[in-house]
């Protein structure tokens, strides 16, 4: 979203990423019809998984390293390069910085989308931990790679404040660091491609009570989503019992397992709370442009936030931007509670204590989804309070400004 716009403030970019192999499974050429013609971009080609997994490692970070760098080296001998910026989950990939700061004296920044060391597991009443041994390694290891790449990053963006907090408590010197937050926007681009070819959804005869309605939900679903899922199928089911009307709940996309190992997690709640009926999963990735057609093809939104209360989901602008009435059920002291709370009528935010037992029995929540399902039934259109992602500088042009301010304050520290 950003690549279209840094020419717009002064910056002239070139890329660096790998070639597909055999292990994605997620290629969308869509994708990149969207990117300016004019930017160079050099790829490489990663070690084999296949190859590789004899050795006991199949991550992309680890197969494409060597060959990044020595693409990098080429690339930074140039002498035309001011600043390197790392933009990929693969935190391995980072440790590149380091190594081309101290040999090309390029000065390097990094996207913190993600904790690299994460204490979700280490919290009160948390799941065990997986992996066991590999766990504990992992972990041990993930300290010294994050110490690593942020004692010689010249900056740092990262989508929640929570993130920098941490990294503030644990290094005394992270303050030498430039920082800025610059959470997940919205391209408008995007949303009016989507909605162009987005077809309304009638639901199926069977689903005579939904009267026609529908709810959408796109992305992923994990454990961590669970509380906020039981609450809402615990209510669904109380309307149903109350001979009050109720949606049909579409989720789609909700696994990261690829093809025919993508699991539904809906299936077992819904059965328990005997709303499955009501329910469809297509837990399959769906290409992005499919899953902004989704959300604008349902009657409302769904936004369901996360245990760990750090996470910001990426869909949250999107979702308020295709102007369908939005349910959020999220953490009370999340990130995602206190920016969604922000936009007033825009969305409905159900607000998650601790107990999901509370949770279930707070009255005032189970009122505010009445009021955001009678709203739906009603057909009422979203006009007063619509969200415009432009007027809160959230759209894909403004963020990529302050993107660009931060590259400024790198070269300058």
């Amino acid at each position: 979203m950003s690549l279209p716009h840094y020419g717009d403030f002064g910056w002239d970019v070139e890329v660096l990423a790998c070639e597909p192999d055999e292990e994605s499974q997620n290629i969308e050429p869509e994708l990149l019809t969207d990117l300016p013609a004019d930017i160079p971009v050099s790829r490489v080609t990663p070690w084999s998984p296949a190859k590789t997994r004899r050795f006991g490692f199949g991550n992309l970070g680890w197969r494409s390293y060597r060959s990044l760098q020595r693409a990098g080296d080429e690339l930074l001998e140039s002498g035309r390069f001011d600043l390197v910026f790392f933009s990929t989950t693969q935190f391995v990939v980072m440790a590149l910085g380091p190594r081309w700061l101290r040999k090309f004296g390029v000065r390097y920044a990094v996207d913190w989308q993600d904790p690299l060391v994460s204490n979700y597991y280490e919290r009160p009443n948390a799941p065990p931990p997986p992996g066991g041994i590999k766990y504990a390694f992992a972990r041990r290891f993930s300290f010294r790679l994050e110490r690593h790449i942020l004692k010689s990053a010249a900056g740092l963006m990262s989508v929640s404040p929570s993130y920098l907090d941490d990294l503030e408590q644990r290094y005394t010197w992270f303050g030498n660091v430039q920082t800025m937050v610059i959470p997940f926007g919205v391209s408008l681009r995007d949303i009016a491609r989507a909605t162009a070819k987005t077809t309304h959804e009638i639901s199926p005869p069977k689903f005579a009570d939904s009267a026609g309605v529908s709810i959408v939900y796109t992305g992923r679903l994990g454990g961590d989503m669970k509380t906020a899922l039981h609450w809402l199928f615990e209510n669904i089911a109380r309307r149903r019992t109350q001979g009050l009307p109720v949606p049909l709940l579409k989720f789609y996309g909700t696994s990261y397992a690829p093809g025919t190992r993508a699991v539904c997690t809906t299936s077992e709640l819904a059965h328990q709370t005997g709303i499955e009926d009501l329910v469809t999963e297509y837990p399959r990735r769906l290409p992005y442009y499919d899953a902004l057609s989704k959300l604008a093809s349902g009657d409302g939104v769904l936004l369901l936030g996360s245990t760990d209360e750090r996470y910001s989901p990426s869909k949250i602008y999107p979702a308020l931007t295709i102007g369908r009435p939005t349910l959020a059920i999220v953490p009370q002291h999340s990130v995602a509670h206190d920016v969604l709370t922000t936009f007033g009528p825009a969305v409905t935010v159900v607000s998650l204590p601790a107990s999901e037992n509370q949770l279930v029995e707070d009255p005032h929540n189970s009122q505010k989804l009445d009021q955001f399902l009678h709203r739906l039934h009603g057909r009422v259109p979203v006009s007063e309070g619509r969200f415009n992602p432009v007027e809160h500088g959230l759209d894909s042009s403004s963020l990529t400004s302050r993107q660009c301010q931060l590259f400024a304050d790198c070269i300058r520290s």
